[in-house]
C-alpha cells in the first residue's frame, strides 16, 4: 500500500468517526496503519476504541503512538482516559500529569482533577480480545501468528539503544527471533533502565523478552541468575505493574519455564515482581 492510500484511509476514517461510526473508522485506521505506523492514527483509533468503550485496545494503541512518539498529548490523554475506566487511576493520573507538562489543555486538567486521591480498584475485569486480527499492535500480532514458527537467527543484533525509540524499533526488527531479542536485552546496562523504559515499556515488549528468555535459559545460552537479576531490575521501572496486567498465559508459562531453573525462593520473588503467582 502507498503513502496516498494511507492518507486515504486515514482520512475515510476520520469521516467515519466524525459520523460516529466508530467500528467503520476502526476498519479505516487500521488500514491506514498497513502501511505506515502513525502514531496519530494509533491516537484515532484509540479514541475510536474509547467510543466504543474497548479501552484495553485503546489503552494499547495510545501506548503504541507514544512509543512512535513520546511527546504526543493526545495519546497520553486518551491512554489515561482508558486507564481511568479500567479502574488504573494511579496510572492515570500519572498520563493526565505527563499530558499536561506537555500541553496545557482544560479538558486535561478536569480529568486530572477527577484522579487525584483515587487508588487502583481492587480487582479489574479486563475484555481482551483472544484473536490475532488487524487491530492487535504490530509487535503483539507478530507474536501471536508466529507463535509457533521456527526462530529465524539469521538476523544480526542490533546495537545498544540511546532511546526507548531505537528499543521499540529493535523490538519490532527482532519480533520474529525472541531469543536474539532477549541477547540484545541483556547486553542493555541495567543502570539504563530507568532512563530507557520509565513510563514507555510496553507488554508487548515484555511477552516478546520472557518468551526469548525462556529460550535461552531452556537451551542453556544464558546465566539464570544474570537472567533473573535484570528481569528483577527490570521491575522497577515505573508503570511495570500495569504492564504485567496485560501479559497472558503465554507469558505467564514463559515466565514459569525461566523460574523452574531457580531455587524456590527466587522464584518466589521473580513471580512476585510480576505479579504473578507462582501457582498461576
Amino acid at each position: 500500500m502507498s503513502s496516498e492510500e494511507a492518507k486515504f484511509h486515514k482520512e475515510k476514517g476520520n469521516e467515519a468517526f466524525k459520523q460516529k461510526r466508530y467500528h467503520a473508522a476502526v476498519l479505516s485506521y487500521t488500514k491506514s496503519l498497513e502501511s505506515s505506523a502513525d502514531p496519530v492514527v494509533f491516537g484515532n483509533r484509540a479514541q475510536a476504541f474509547i467510543n466504543l468503550k474497548q479501552y484495553l485496545l485503546a489503552q494499547m494503541d495510545c501506548s503504541r503512538a507514544i512509543e512512535l512518539d513520546p511527546k504526543l498529548p493526545k495519546a497520553y490523554y486518551r491512554r489515561s482516559l482508558a486507564l481511568k475506566e479500567l479502574g488504573l487511576y494511579e496510572e492515570a493520573r500519572k498520563d493526565a500529569e505527563k499530558c499536561l507538562r506537555l500541553a496545557e489543555d482544560p479538558s486535561t486538567k478536569k480529568l486530572l482533577d477527577s484522579l487525584i486521591g483515587k487508588t487502583n480498584a481492587a480487582s479489574i475485569f479486563l475484555d481482551i480480545p483472544i484473536e490475532c486480527d488487524a487491530v492487535v499492535p504490530v509487535a503483539q500480532e507478530a507474536s501471536c501468528s508466529t507463535q509457533n514458527d521456527p526462530i529465524d537467527n539469521k538476523k544480526s543484533i542490533p546495537t545498544l539503544p540511546k532511546t526507548f525509540a531505537d528499543f521499540a524499533a529493535d523490538a519490532n526488527y527482532l519480533s520474529d527471533s525472541p531469543d536474539l531479542f532477549a541477547q540484545y536485552f541483556l547486553q542493555i546496562p541495567e543502570s539504563d533502565y530507568s532512563s530507557l523504559f520509565d513510563d514507555l515499556i510496553t507488554t508487548e515488549s515484555v511477552a516478546l523478552l520472557l518468551k526469548g528468555l525462556a529460550l535461552l535459559v531452556e537451551s542453556q545460552r544464558v546465566n539464570v541468575s544474570d537472567v533473573t537479576r535484570r528481569l528483577l531490575a527490570l521491575s522497577q521501572v515505573s508503570r511495570f505493574e500495569l504492564v504485567t496486567m496485560f501479559l497472558g498465559a503465554n507469558e505467564k508459562q514463559d515466565l514459569a519455564a525461566i523460574c523452574a531453573k531457580l531455587p524456590a525462593d527466587e522464584s518466589t520473588i521473580l513471580f512476585d515482581r510480576f505479579f504473578i503467582g507462582s501457582d498461576s
